[in-house]
């Protein structure tokens, strides 16, 4: 059975903490910017890929907002990863730390 990962998750987008397009002094992007690969994710969200991404959150933003209060973007996203048709398992990740 193959299996996929992505080499860059949208975790980061989807928490909504990096949607204004600036990245805050005290999050995990700035204070390990030295790690290439969180550097590599702090330097793609300036671009305009970067930025049409975080659009697209937004957009996601409203459509959880509209289905209750408590919804957010990374559990609507889960939810449409399980719906999907071509999905056998979701398995998400937790951080502890």
């Amino acid at each position: 059975m193959p299996l996929t990962r992505t080499k860059n998750c949208a975790c980061t987008s989807l928490q909504g903490k990096y949607n204004s397009g600036t990245i805050p002094p005290d999050s995990r992007l700035a204070k390990n910017v030295s790690l290439s690969f969180i550097k590599d994710q702090a330097d793609q969200l300036a671009t305009p890929e970067g930025q049409a991404k975080i659009a697209k959150v937004k957009v996601l933003e409203e459509i959880a907002k509209g289905l209750g209060e408590d919804v957010t973007t990374s559990q609507l996203a889960l939810a449409w990863t399980a719906k999907h048709p071509n999905v056998r398992v979701v398995v998400d990740h937790l951080i502890l730390g």
